[in-house]
């Protein structure tokens, strides 16, 4: 159990502490294909108490919350200490996670606001190997997307340069012809005689 001020919490996923998970590299294996256990567990100090509300389990991926699951309320009001558990599967995201994820573990307060919070990293397998890869050929065909509209609105420039008439080039511009000159008839101009 760890904490500050006098409160403590520790959290263990199927009875394994999640501190021991702190970094990608020791991450916790573990199986979406089945329901983890996990058990809440924290305290004030002596003398005092504290109203906890609401536990949350979030799995966080490119810094955005993928999964939340929350044991709330925790209708126990204010105690000394007291525990939650939570039986939590990412439900159907189960068939294509595969690696490794940042899950938080959090107590909240009635208001909402955090009390505690720890991370922790698990890595999974996907019950199916080849649904596995369907984020990475998404992100593929993504990419291929963008270089098919890139290319087609290089080639439409391209052609809209060709259908255009060319343009004179550049340089002094050649002498206007002169226009040939009438013959005076001598005949007065209408009007008026001269």
């Amino acid at each position: 159990m760890r904490g500050s001020t006098g409160f403590v919490a520790k959290v263990t996923w199927n009875s394994v502490d999640v501190t021991t998970a702190g970094t990608a590299s020791a991450a916790l294996a573990v199986d979406f294909s089945s329901t983890a256990n996990v058990l809440f567990q924290w305290s004030a100090a002596t003398g005092t108490t504290i109203n906890i509300n609401d536990a949350r389990l979030q799995m966080i991926y490119f810094g955005a919350a993928l999964s939340t699951r929350d044991v709330a309320p925790i209708s126990s009001g204010a105690l000394a200490s007291n525990s939650a558990v939570l039986n939590w599967s990412p439900g159907a995201l189960t068939y294509v996670l595969e690696g490794v994820y940042k899950i938080t573990a959090s107590l909240l307060n009635p208001n909402g606001s955090t009390v505690w919070s720890e991370d922790f990293f698990v890595r999974a397998s996907a019950p199916y190997s080849v649904l596995a890869a369907l984020p990475i050929i998404l992100i593929a065909l993504g990419a291929w997307e963008l270089y098919v509209v890139a290319r087609s609105g290089r080639l439409a420039a391209l052609k809209g340069k060709e259908a255009a008439p060319p343009s004179p080039p550049s340089g002094p511009s050649p002498p206007a012809e002169a226009t040939p000159a009438t013959e005076d008839s001598g005949t007065p101009p209408a009007g008026g005689a001269s």
